[in-house]
C-alpha cells in the first residue's frame, strides 16, 4: 500500500544546527529500554551524554566555533543549574538519591535535547524524560560534558 503524498509533512527550512538523524546505538538502547528487564531511560541519557559531542549536525556552521564548544556553551550551564538548584548528587547510576531535580530546570534540559536532537527526542516517551535527564546529569557529574 502506497502512502498519500498529500499526507507527508515536510518542513521547507528546518532550523539550522539540528541533528535530525538517529544513531543506531540510540535506537537500540531505546528498544531495550522499552522491554521488561532492559536498560532504562536513565542509561540512555547517560549514553547520550557520553556521545553528544560527536553527534554534530550536518548543517552546523563551524566557522566561528566547534560543535563540542557550542554544546558546552548551551548545555553545560543547564546541567550545572540542575545541581545548583538543590538537585541530588548522583553518586550511583542506579540510586540517584532521594532528592529530585527542579522540574523547571529538567524541562529546560529536555527542551534543549528536543530542539537540537529531535529524532533522538522522539525515542523518549513523555513519562520517561525525568529518567533520561537524570542519566545525562549523572554522566555530566561523573565525567564532564563528553
Amino acid at each position: 500500500m502506497q502512502g498519500n503524498i498529500n499526507s507527508v509533512h515536510l518542513t521547507p527550512n528546518p532550523p539550522r544546527g539540528q541533528f535530525r538523524g538517529i544513531p543506531s546505538f540510540m535506537r537500540a538502547l531505546a528498544s531495550t529500554a522499552s522491554q521488561p528487564g532492559g536498560l532504562g531511560y536513565r542509561q540512555i541519557g547517560c549514553h547520550f551524554g557520553k556521545h553528544v559531542g560527536r553527534l554534530d549536525p550536518f548543517d552546523f556552521d563551524d566557522s566561528k566555533t566547534t560543535w563540542p564548544d557550542q554544546i558546552c556553551q548551551e548545555l553545560e550551564p543547564l546541567l550545572k543549574d540542575l545541581f545548583s538548584e538543590g538537585g541530588p548528587f548522583l553518586n550511583d547510576m542506579y540510586k540517584p538519591g532521594p532528592a529530585k531535580f527542579p522540574p523547571r530546570t529538567m524541562r529546560r534540559v529536555a527542551d534543549w535535547v528536543r530542539f537540537r536532537y529531535p529524532g533522538i527526542a522522539d525515542l523518549i516517551p513523555d513519562n520517561r524524560w525525568q529518567k533520561f535527564v537524570e542519566g545525562l546529569a549523572w554522566e555530566y557529574r561523573m565525567n564532564g560534558i563528553f
